[in-house]
């Protein structure tokens, strides 16, 4: 039972410390990492190429081809550009002007 009446180094609440963080620091780099990463998207030519080889290989027919042939020479056309998505700017009410109409306030005397 000495194990448990001894006192522990000094330095070890801070060496688990320490490794505490550095795993920390490593997993967070990692997760940056993953989300910051570019990923080219698939270029249309691309999917069109995986389609040939499944039509070649029997998987689908020369129509269901035909048709996403299309539908990408679509997807190729220029398109009205999308309307823009900001908000409208806040509007802030201003407080009324004063009129030439209107009478003095009364803790300033009339010029």
């Amino acid at each position: 039972m000495d194990f448990f009446t001894t006192k522990p180094p000094w330095y070890l609440p801070l060496a688990l410390l320490l490794a505490a963080l550095l795993i920390g620091l490593t997993l967070a780099y990692r997760l940056w990492q993953d989300m910051h990463e570019d990923d080219d998207p698939v270029s249309d030519r691309e999917r069109l190429n995986e389609l040939e080889e499944a039509h070649f290989a029997g998987e689908l027919d020369a129509d269901e081809l035909r048709r996403v042939r299309e539908l990408l020479s679509r997807s190729n056309s220029p398109s009205p550009p999308e309307p823009s998505r900001r908000r409208p700017p806040i509007q802030t009410e201003t407080p009324p002007s004063p009129t030439s109409n209107d009478a003095p306030a009364p803790d300033k005397p009339p010029v």
